[in-house]
């Protein structure tokens, strides 16, 4: 139904995507509104500016994605169980999200926004994250030494998981 369409300037509202294919389809200044795209699957398909917006996304593979038309932002959502390895998305916001058991690994997400969210059970490993926004989020396992964090914000006292890595004393 939605495999192999183009989308221009469309906003999807409420929409049940689970299990539904979006491979090979364009989505170009698109706005996803509270819909549900549990393993929906999305080879080779261009997110070119999309939002998705209080959206439950969960076991989706950004991998599968044309990583040459990926730009995209997440706020309110529940992304659970998907991987965001392996692709550059500089600038990214995820605001005010769930993002649980899933993995940032060997991406570029250099200046994204992680404001708000609760990064529980997620990998980063490899991956740029210089210049990010981590204030008050939370349950973020990130090791300095794996991944470049030059310039990233944190707050107190989720900023002291930092050290978990060196696995000292603190009192």
């Amino acid at each position: 139904m939605y495999k192999n369409k183009i989308y221009d300037n469309h906003t999807f509202e409420d929409i049940d995507l689970t299990e539904q294919s979006l491979d090979f389809s364009s989505f170009t200044d698109c706005t996803f509104k509270n819909c549900n795209l549990t393993l929906t699957t999305i080879k080779d398909t261009k997110f070119l500016n999309v939002k998705f917006i209080g959206c439950k996304i969960i076991g989706l593979n950004f991998e599968n994605c044309n990583k040459l038309f990926l730009e995209i932002n997440f706020e309110n959502c529940k992304i659970q169980s998907c991987f965001l390895s392996n692709i550059k998305i500089p600038r990214t916001l995820f605001l005010n999200c769930e993002i649980i058991d899933s993995s940032f690994l060997s991406s570029d997400l250099s200046k994204s926004n992680f404001e708000n969210s609760n990064l529980k059970g997620t990998l980063f490993g490899q991956t740029n994250l210089s210049e990010c926004n981590f204030e008050n989020a939370i349950n973020y396992q990130i090791n300095p030494n794996d991944n470049k964090i030059t310039n990233a914000k944190f707050s107190v006292p989720e900023v002291i998981s930092l050290l978990a890595t060196y696995k000292i004393i603190i009192k």
